[in-house]
């Protein structure tokens, strides 16, 4: 496919929009229920950290399923693999409503993940494969701007959903934007294709137990799931470790090639990646659950709390595009996302227990650094570095570690808080405002060695311009 054909997509407008609302669907979910989960713990008499896999287990079926839709994405006409995964997210969407127990309601949640993981990935294959890594970094702000509004409205939606017609019902609420993005995507001709390449299942399949394995051990590892469980997922993860690294090292269709994609730089942006994606959603969950039982929020007014993280989000992401467009420079720009966010996880830890207007300053930092560190943000310096050739390599991998960082950071969040609780005696179902407090404010601290890392690789990555071709 010439450079020319990518720089003049087909129904350029129609293209950017279904992508957009596919962008918004998976980022509304996301942040509309972080706003449910104290009403969901009351639903099913469940502790606070155990609720939040509510959160955990779609991000953890996304991040282990990324392999396999990008071999398919890359394989055949990603339109058409962008809407199987959007036909599959409304789905769930309409029947985890209808589930009578947390067993099923986290099965679905599971299917819905597998999707959003499909959405992730196909999303930006196909909007590489129309357009040069300059002209993307266009739009650049208009996608973070969809997924900052869903941020903003999520956990106020949710939460007033919650108060009046129940928890269940904040899972409807993406599925009519799914609905409008499959009719845009089925008004498109075919979208371009990638050079093709064979689908790396056993590499797919092995990334799955690898990422599942070692989220199930860590949560075994906080108590929260039985010792037989917890060993059989520790020892799957080791066994599935092993072929996987040697599938690497052999070539063919890893599904993690970074070496071949940019070298050093992919690997240290997918470090990036991860720890960023660690600090995000993990901080995203916490907080909700602070301003809701620490604060006294209702679930309404918590979601409302968050506004100023996220319009720093809004912020961030919209001036790093807007540079980026006009200069091809960026690492200046997300370098210093990248030290806000320290600083506002920092502040975070120190200022938690007082409460006050210093925790929305913390806030707004915090917000301005992971809006400059954004998945968009990501994926544009991964296809600069990978190359055009290799945008389904690099979108997998991004992808991967960013569902990969957000799994590990919201379970870690809640395994910090329940053993802090634990430790002082405290009963988990229903905690002090003080406690939990407290608690929160020790898990941000445990926070800033995460960020740290993400300051150290992005410091560390090359700093070329974008490429115009």
């Amino acid at each position: 496919m010439t450079a020319s054909a990518r720089r003049h997509p087909a129904r350029p407008s129609l293209l950017i929009a279904s992508l957009i609302l596919a962008t918004f669907v998976t980022a509304v979910t996301s942040t509309s229920i972080v706003a449910v989960l104290p009403a969901v713990s009351a639903s099913f008499q469940i502790t606070q950290p155990q609720s939040a896999w509510l959160v955990t287990t779609a991000v953890l079926a996304a991040t282990a399923s990324l392999g396999a839709w990008s071999a398919m994405a890359r394989g055949t006409d990603g339109r058409i693999v962008l809407l199987i995964a959007l036909s599959l997210f409304v789905v769930t969407a309409v029947a985890i409503p209808f589930a009578d127990d947390w067993a099923t309601t986290l099965v679905l949640r599971a299917l819905q993940g597998m999707s959003i993981g499909g959405v992730h990935v196909t999303t930006q294959v196909v909007i590489a494969a129309a357009m040069s890594p300059r002209e993307r970094s266009r739009y650049l702000g208009h996608f973070a701007v969809a997924a900052a509004l869903s941020t903003i409205s999520g956990p106020s939606i949710g939460g007033l959903i919650t108060e009046t017609l129940g928890w269940q019902y904040v899972f409807l609420i993406p599925a009519p934007f799914g609905v409008l993005a499959v009719i845009g995507l089925l008004a498109l001709p075919r979208s371009p294709l990638l050079r093709p390449q064979s689908a790396p299942l056993m590499s797919a399949l092995l990334l799955a137990i690898v990422s599942t394995g070692a989220l199930l051990s860590l949560e075994w590892a906080g108590g929260g799931l039985d010792g037989l469980a917890g060993i059989v997922a520790a020892v799957a993860a080791v066994l599935a470790l092993v072929p996987l690294l040697l599938l690497q090292h052999r070539g063919g269709w890893p599904v993690l090639a970074y070496r071949r994609e940019g070298g050093r730089g992919i690997g240290l942006l997918g470090l990036a990646s991860l720890t960023s994606g660690a600090v995000f959603l993990g901080a995203l969950v916490l907080l909700s659950q602070y301003f809701q039982i620490s604060q006294r929020q209702s679930a309404f007014d918590a979601g409302i709390s968050l506004v100023p993280m996220v319009a720093g989000t809004v912020l961030a992401a919209t001036l790093i595009g807007a540079i980026a467009t006009r200069t091809g420079r960026w690492k200046e720009s997300v370098l210093a996302s990248a030290a806000l966010t320290l600083v506002g996880v920092v502040a975070l830890g120190l200022t938690l227990p007082q409460g006050g207007w210093l925790v929305y300053l913390g806030m707004t930092l915090l917000g301005i650094g992971v809006g400059g560190m954004s998945p968009q943000t990501h994926l544009l310096i991964a296809h600069h570095l990978g190359g055009a050739e290799h945008v389904g390599f690099s979108s997998a991998l991004i992808a991967f570690t960013r569902n990969l960082g957000s799994a590990v950071g919201v379970a870690t969040g809640a395994i910090v808080v329940g053993v802090l609780l634990t430790s002082w005696g405290i009963d988990q179902l229903t905690p002090s405002p003080e406690s939990f407090a407290a608690a929160s404010s020790i898990t941000f601290l445990c926070m800033s060695p995460i960020a740290a890392i993400a300051l150290a690789c992005v410091a560390l990555l090359p700093g070329s311009r974008l490429r115009d071709e």
